[in-house]
């Protein structure tokens, strides 16, 4: 847009961040050949002050943003603790004021944010686009129809149709979109039990504190938790 500023809106699983990486690797692409603006990528959590002021600290000194420009990724908008209204107005104003600047934001919707001017919807996935991710992890549904309401919907969403079709392969009974995350979460520790550790010959993992009538936050336990291979 005229512009510069967009921001990306879409619910978990539906492709914000990747759309996001895309558009950094493509102005890295043509940051090289001399043929775009200095390419950033930062998370919203990691914004301290001002945009310009997080932009200027993590770019090398000798590049004059404001007359190179700036092609600048802020991922998460909505995981962050900051004023909206704030960081969209600054970020108008910067690619105002500095040359050929562009900024995208991603973001989970929320009122303030999904109703902005410069707001764009993430696409959902056609039926047969959920039904072709779903078979390169896996198995495809025969119906869609016959899932539940919410996860139907969910698996409109890339992560979440790829997803269906690991759980689909492995026989684990879906019927709504948490089951998905469990049965990732699950596999990939019966994965990381098998074949992780040192020695990628297996390990086990303990989720305990060092001391269980300690504060959560005390230092003894702040290693969290210990891998153990075999041959400990």
């Amino acid at each position: 847009n005229l512009v510069g500023v967009a921001i990306l809106v879409g619910e978990m699983g539906a492709g914000k961040t990747l759309a996001g990486e895309r558009a950094h690797q493509n102005a890295i692409n043509k940051a090289q050949v001399g043929n775009g603006p200095f390419p950033i990528w930062c998370s919203a959590s990691s914004l301290a002050g001002s945009i310009e002021e997080t932009v200027r600290k993590i770019s090398p000194q000798n590049i004059d943003l404001a007359t190179f420009g700036i092609h600048l990724v802020i991922d998460g908008l909505d995981e962050a603790n900051l004023d909206y209204g704030k960081i969209l107005l600054e970020a108008q104003s910067l690619c105002a004021s500095w040359r050929d600047s562009t900024i995208l934001i991603t973001a989970r919707p929320r009122e303030d944010i999904s109703g902005h001017p410069l707001s764009f919807r993430m696409p959902k996935l056609t039926d047969e686009e959920v039904i072709r991710l779903a078979s390169l992890t896996g198995r495809a549904p025969n119906h869609l129809a016959t899932l539940s309401v919410e996860l139907r919907d969910a698996v409109h969403r890339p992560l979440f149709a790829l997803l269906l079709g690991s759980a689909l392969k492995a026989n684990f009974a879906v019927d709504a979109p948490q089951a998905l995350v469990t049965h990732l979460v699950s596999e990939t520790f019966k994965r990381l039990a098998k074949t992780g550790g040192p020695a990628g010959k297996g390990c086990v993992i303990c989720f305990a504190a060092a001391n269980f009538d300690a504060p959560v936050n005390d230092p003894v336990n702040a290693g969290g938790f210990r891998w153990l291979d075999h041959d400990s």
